[in-house]
């Protein structure tokens, strides 16, 4: 996310996490859903992420399942950190997109074990093996 934000994308970050919220909010909304986007909004025209790791780390250490977009995924060290602590955690990752800088990487394949091409996807696979 901090990879967009930096280069002027922010909206591309936003916009695959809304589609998210939508997928699941026509199934009837039961999916409590983190968004880290909300945190990283712009507070007063200013970049806030005093608190962004921890609350990244209360999150995810309650989640069920991690769903990670590859686009850039070696320019972000938030998400590198955020695959790890899953990994650490048990916490499936179900990715979309590609990276193919590290898609050969031994521990890029331990921690990523459900790669889709695009987010449909990967929503479709989550709804019918999570809920």
């Amino acid at each position: 996310m901090s990879f967009h934000f930096f280069n002027g994308e922010i909206e591309l970050a936003k916009k695959w996490r809304n589609s998210v919220k939508y997928f699941f909010d026509v199934r009837g909304g039961k999916v409590d859903i983190y968004n880290p986007a909300k945190c990283f909004l712009e507070l007063n025209g200013e970049y806030n992420v005093s608190n962004m790791a921890q609350l990244n780390y209360q999150h995810l250490k309650n989640s069920d399942v991690f769903l990670l977009d590859l686009n850039k995924l070696e320019e972000s060290i938030g998400t590198i950190w955020e695959i790890s602590l899953c990994w650490q955690l048990h916490i499936p990752i179900v990715a979309f997109g590609k990276c193919e800088k590290w898609q050969y990487s031994p521990h890029y394949k331990e921690m990523v074990k459900h790669e889709h091409k695009d987010l449909d996807d990967a929503l479709n696979y989550i709804w019918l093996n999570f809920f």
